[in-house]
Parts: structure tokens; C-alpha cells; sequence
């Protein structure tokens, strides 16, 4: 049987790393939004809204894929790591930095 607080606890190391970066750059977090099982990356200027489901992988993204030129696509697993430290990071930093590369 599925268990959230297994994935979350799983998780949250990568998560912590994650969350750290973003604070170095002046992005704080809010793990839990009132009533909305959301976590919330904000400044002062923007914010962002994830849901728990897709933010804690509950969701079951396994994969992504990596353009490799030439009409050529590879599909790549996502680990625990790589889902926080490219996955997530790669949808903060299109909205917090969109011109930076990170």
C-alpha cells in the first residue's frame, strides 16, 4: 500500500538541498499553504504554488526526457535526486530566474 509519509521522508533530503538553494537566491518556502496541501516558493516579487502531489512525487513521475539533437530524444529515469535537483529546480528556475542559467 502507498505511503505518503514514507515518500516524503524519502524525499526530503533532496528536497532540504533544494529548498536551501532557492533560499541562497533569496526564494523562501512555506511547506504547507493553510488549508492547501500545497508548498510555496515565494519573493518578493512572484510566487509559486505546488501541489504536495506533484512536489512529493506522488504523482509517480518516473521519467523525463533530454534532447540530444538531430530529431534524437532519450528518455532518462528520474531518481529521488535528479527529480528534485533537475525536475523541480528546472520549473523554479523558469519562474524565479528565466534568463539566469542555474
Amino acid at each position: 500500500m502507498f505511503n505518503k509519509q514514507e515518500t516524503i521522508d524519502r524525499l526530503t533530503p533532496h528536497a532540504n538541498k533544494l529548498v536551501a538553494h532557492y533560499e541562497h537566491k533569496g526564494v523562501s518556502f512555506l511547506p504547507k499553504d493553510g488549508d492547501f496541501e500545497n508548498v510555496v516558493f515565494f519573493n518578493k516579487v512572484k510566487e509559486v504554488k505546488i501541489a504536495w502531489d506533484c512536489f512529493y512525487r506522488f504523482s509517480g513521475i518516473a521519467c523525463t526526457h533530454r534532447d540530444k539533437g538531430e530529431n534524437s530524444v532519450e528518455v532518462i529515469i528520474l531518481t529521488d535526486e535528479s527529480f528534485m535537483g533537475a525536475y523541480m529546480k528546472g520549473i523554479l528556475d523558469m519562474h524565479f530566474f528565466p534568463k539566469e542559467k542555474n
